[in-house]
């Protein structure tokens, strides 16, 4: 048998129970056939999105970023200080660094009795756990708002 590429001859090893595989030994025509495909850019373990999905994302995190800005101005604007909104602008950007930098594993079969809404008096760690839980939950915002804006780049790239 000759390589389709470049004509030299062709060995066929055998894989053992029937199976056998046809690679070139010369300029290696049929060895990268089952290598693995190499994966797009992640945001951590989840992939961009693209279409309607993206669209919702997009609202709600304008709705996130735009949501605490018009309610501490109708509710609270009278009693906070003139330079408030400079305040919010420089919080925000901290905000969405820590959401990237930190992400909270709780060990989710040590969170006190009742799925954590009671204190396991006899463990000291299901304390610790849920503190990182509502902390995880407190960032999720944040991480939600980057990745909406990563899928956009992405999205912008491509």
């Amino acid at each position: 048998m000759e390589c389709p590429r470049c004509g030299s001859a062709i060995e066929r090893p055998s894989l053992g129970a029937g199976a056998s595989s046809t690679s070139c030994n010369h300029c290696g025509w049929g060895k990268n056939r089952t290598a693995p495909v190499k994966p797009g850019p992640t945001f951590g373990d989840v992939p961009p999105v693209r279409g309607l999905k993206l669209s919702m994302l997009i609202l709600v995190s304008a709705a996130l970023l735009v949501g605490p800005y018009w309610a501490l101005e109708r509710y609270l604007g009278a009693t906070l200080p003139p330079d408030w909104r400079l305040y919010y602008l420089g919080i925000v950007p901290v905000y969405l660094f820590l959401s990237w930098a930190i992400t909270p594993n709780p060990d989710m079969d040590d969170l006190g009795w009742f799925g954590g809404l009671m204190d396991n008096p006899f463990s000291f760690s299901d304390g610790y756990n849920r503190f990182l839980l509502f902390l995880g939950l407190l960032l999720l915002p944040g991480k939600l708002i980057l990745y909406t804006a990563f899928s956009f780049i992405m999205l912008w790239r491509s």
